[in-house]
């Protein structure tokens, strides 16, 4: 029973802390680029 709610607790979980963490190191990267760019 626990290892199911652990699972489903993963499943849910893991998009919710990926997806802000990926936004922001894709964010940061740009930052990146673009400060590049400028002389």
């Amino acid at each position: 029973m626990l290892s199911l709610w652990g699972e489903m607790v993963l499943m849910v979980g893991t998009p919710i802390i990926l997806v802000p963490v990926a936004w922001r190191v894709n964010h940061l990267a740009k930052q990146q680029l673009q400060n590049k760019d400028l002389p």
